[in-house]
């Protein structure tokens, strides 16, 4: 008996039981692990396309319908201390930042959103969708119950009690092992303290460009990998300086494939080695994605 689901990357109990004719019995479990076999991991962007972006029902689809391996999220604090999932700083016309919580928690905002490419998948499902504000603690519960990572992206610069209120928000909910976190140049102070107190997780720097001497030493400095701007803009991100990011034991991972991207330009990335893509609407099942050596 098992209830292995491997479209669901986690470990599950195999029970082999054997009775013979005098009804002795014998009893042996094996531990199995389902996990994503691919080098090139596919992330989906502010937890997925579905609906409103960073929203619990837009997780959920990410897990249950596109089974992508790690999502990303974007993520505030209110003026009491509750961390929510928002890419902008404000959500329904109210300011985050300087907001309880019980000025967010019953605010709805409706949108209308496309599922991919417009030409050819249309708008999503139960489009225009409704939905209220997600909290950060919700979010690593889901993650937690389908083993499926996360990647917080920080939009604001904590204060060194905020992020140690974070560190003690996934350290309580047992996630440390599923978190990366990325920030861009602003908030490099907030990525230096996580490497400072001494944390091992994953970290991805926010760069239009990779080929900056100045953003290849900080990376290499705190061991820190680089995501790189490559749908939008006119941003150089050759693939001599990404060798450049291999050669110093560092990932390159890049952003984001939009909703009008269609799977040749993620291909694209992918072919070219890149270890991490983020992607909006995207099944990673179409794509050709090398196996992990």
């Amino acid at each position: 008996t098992n209830d292995v689901d491997t479209l669901y990357y986690k470990t599950y109990s195999v029970v082999y039981l054997v009775q013979d004719s005098s009804n002795n019995r014998i009893t042996f479990v094996r531990e199995v692990e389902v996990y994503w076999p691919y080098s090139c991991i596919i992330i989906g962007h502010g937890l997925g396309y579905y609906g409103i972006m960073n929203t619990e029902e837009a997780a959920r689809n990410a897990i249950n319908k596109m089974h992508y391996p790690m999502l990303e999220v974007d993520i505030y604090t209110t003026k009491d201390g509750v961390f929510v999932c928002s890419h902008d700083a404000s959500f329904g016309g109210i300011a985050i930042k300087t907001s309880n919580w019980d000025d967010l928690k019953d605010v709805k905002i409706t949108q209308t959103r496309h599922s991919g490419y417009p030409a050819q998948y249309g708008l999503a499902p139960d489009t225009p969708y409704t939905s209220g504000i997600l909290r950060l603690d919700t979010l690593l519960d889901i993650c937690k119950e389908y083993n499926t990572k996360l990647k917080i992206e920080l939009k604001q610069l904590f204060t060194d009690k905020q992020m140690a209120d974070l560190m003690k928000l996934l350290e309580d909910h047992n996630v440390m092992d599923l978190i990366s976190f990325t920030a861009g140049s602003s908030l490099k102070p907030n990525l230096i303290w996580i490497r400072e107190q001494g944390y091992k997780n994953e970290i991805q720097y926010l760069a239009w460009t990779c080929e900056s001497q100045t953003t290849l030493d900080f990376c290499i400095k705190y061991n820190i990998n680089v995501s790189i701007c490559v749908t939008y803009g006119n941003y150089a991100n050759s693939d001599e300086w990404i060798k450049k990011y291999k050669d110093a034991g560092l990932k390159v991972s890049c952003f984001t494939f939009q909703y009008t991207e269609d799977y040749s330009v993620v291909q694209k990335w992918i072919d070219k080695g890149v270890d991490f893509c983020t992607v909006d609407w995207h099944d990673p099942k179409v794509l050709k994605l090398p196996l992990a050596k």
